[in-house]
């Protein structure tokens, strides 16, 4: 067991470096299928031993071997975010079928969300647009792929529903936008994973995490995809047994 946690945290890392390298270029207007990775500052194209996730971080210091200046924060973050939410995945769900490999693929494409509108405020919707054709392939790969699609609509619709009442209700009392359109988008998008029961609970986990930087930093506008993809991992690594504890009969 402590071997195939090992090797999904692994494989983690390497699909969080990969993911980030992607946000990156895309971020910069870049072809992201093609060139090596480079130092943003000097442009010396990495080795293959300045590539190995976290591990070639944590050895060089967090700087670039050559110039000397910070490595961005986002790719060990990246890699670290990913490794975690595989081996959250593979110990919740038990055995590698396709929900599991369906749920890693989400993971990736919350993470590169996640990067993208921290530091752009902007959510692309290439990442959405794969996280939904991801969650069709899957169901329809499935045998219950009826109950399985009628579910995931159900989820994505109620929790974008649940999202959007909130927004507005917020809007008429603060005076002031609350939410923006990309996010009640990837609200939609992760209940289409969670469900609508596991959506609410969705819902209840982001708003607690988007607490603590308002809290620590009180910055004028939170990136607030972080805190959903968080809450959707979340979600789907614990949901079940936090909805038994509220709801017995769950």
């Amino acid at each position: 067991m402590r071997t195939e946690i090992l090797s999904f945290f692994i494989a983690g890392t390497v699909c969080g470096s990969f993911i980030a390298c992607v946000s990156d270029r895309m971020i910069k207007g870049e072809d992201w299928k093609r060139g090596r990775s480079r130092c943003d500052h000097c442009g010396h194209v990495l080795s293959a031993g300045e590539l190995i996730p976290v591990i070639s971080y944590l050895i060089q210091k967090g700087r670039c071997r050559h110039c000397g200046k910070r490595i961005p924060w986002s790719c060990p973050a990246a890699e670290v975010f990913c490794g975690a939410a595989f081996s959250m995945l593979y110990l919740s769900r038990g055995s590698t079928d396709l929900m599991l490999v369906r749920n890693l693929i989400l993971a990736v494409l919350l993470c590169g969300i996640s990067l993208t509108d921290m530091k752009t405020h902007l959510i692309p919707d290439g990442f959405q647009e794969a996280a939904v054709l991801c969650w069709f392939v899957s169901v329809l790969s499935s045998e219950n792929r009826t109950a399985l699609i009628g579910e995931g609509i159900a989820g994505g619709f109620l929790t974008w529903l649940s999202v959007a009442l909130c927004a507005y209700a917020m809007k008429r009392i603060m005076k002031k936008e609350t939410i923006g359109e990309g996010d009640l988008i990837l609200y939609a998008v992760c209940g289409l994973y969670t469900g609508w029961f596991r959506g609410q609970l969705m819902i209840l986990f982001s708003c607690l995490a988007g607490l603590v930087p308002a809290l620590l930093f009180r910055p004028r506008r939170i990136p607030f995809a972080p805190c959903i993809s968080a809450a959707c991992i979340a979600v789907l690594c614990f949901g079940d047994p936090v909805m038994k504890i509220f709801s017995p009969g769950f």
